[in-house]
């Protein structure tokens, strides 16, 4: 039986908010939304703005992790843009302080189905439901050793591979059928 010590959350990582910032359009810095989460790149087509050096501090890094916390879909994804990028009011920033855990198994944990319906249930408000760092930092957090959680996250990234995957196969196969049968009229 594997038995993994757990941690509070908040004795793994920092937890920041983001930043609220009604800044002019520039081409320095990425403004992170929710909505760049989906986009095959973080960084891609996100807002840019520019740069001021009271900005400094809020940069993302490497390996930071970006857990939506308003709405009611608590999304995380690790932060790994080349360029410079700051998080939105619409996001928490973890920076893992420990070098025994990754970022993707973090990330991977907070993205489980069990972990969000915790996170769910800490929610607060009703019109635009959010979670706030008092109400995740004491969530606890299972580390397994390294190697375990690269093994975790690699089978998990294979399986969403194959999801998406499938579905292309499905979509490409019912525009065949109808092309098919559309040639028959």
């Amino acid at each position: 039986m594997i038995t993994n010590k757990k941690y509070k959350l908040s004795d793994i990582c920092t937890i920041t908010s983001g930043v609220y910032l009604r800044e002019p359009t520039g081409n320095d810095i990425s403004y992170l939304q929710v909505s760049d989460l989906y986009e095959e790149s973080l960084c891609k087509k996100s807002k840019k703005i520019a740069y001021r050096p009271q900005l400094e501090g809020h940069l993302l890094q490497q390996g930071d992790l970006l857990l939506v916390c308003k709405g009611t879909i608590y999304n995380c994804a690790v932060f790994d843009c080349e360029q410079r990028a700051i998080a939105s009011t619409s996001f928490l920033v973890l920076r893992i302080t420990r070098n025994d855990i990754t970022p993707e198994f973090l990330c991977w944990f907070l993205n489980h189905p069990h972990t969000v319906s915790l996170i769910r249930g800490r929610q607060e408000g009703t019109g635009t439901p959010m979670i706030r760092k008092t109400d995740i930092k004491d969530l606890l957090v299972p580390i397994p050793d390294i190697e375990r959680q690269k093994k975790i996250f690699q089978l998990s990234e294979l399986s969403r591979r194959e999801t998406m995957l499938l579905k292309k196969i499905a979509d490409r196969k019912e525009l065949l059928m109808n092309m098919i049968l559309h040639n028959t009229l």
